[in-house]
């Protein structure tokens, strides 16, 4: 989460990937937590494991110093007050290993 961002109905929320390497893409990923995270050893990213069920895919702008600021805008339904979303982000970045990806950690917001 950016500082001083809140996630509530109807407004835009920031959210902040960090330590972006030059020449990277960061690719916002949005959803619920897997019950398990899956390793992407095997697909060729060691180390690295997708932490959420995709719901949706959003490219963020591009990074300057290393980060990215991700915004959302949050519906202004009433229905998703408590709704908890959780994201992840992949840079995207060739040669950092076979599969040219590499995952954040997870995170977790509730909409207010």
């Amino acid at each position: 989460q950016a500082p001083g961002s809140v996630p509530s109905v109807g407004s835009r929320y920031f959210l902040e990937v960090r330590d972006v390497p030059a020449g990277a893409i960061p690719v916002g990923l949005l959803g619920w937590r897997q019950p398990v995270a899956l390793d992407l050893t095997v697909v060729g990213a060691p180390g690295c494991a997708l932490e959420v069920v995709i719901l949706t895919i959003d490219v963020p702008p591009a990074p300057a110093a290393g980060k990215s600021i991700w915004p959302l805008d949050i519906p202004s339904q009433s229905s998703l007050v408590g709704v908890a979303v959780d994201q992840q982000a992949a840079i995207l970045k060739l040669g950092v290993n076979p599969l040219g990806i590499v995952a954040t950690n997870g995170g977790r917001f509730l909409i207010r």
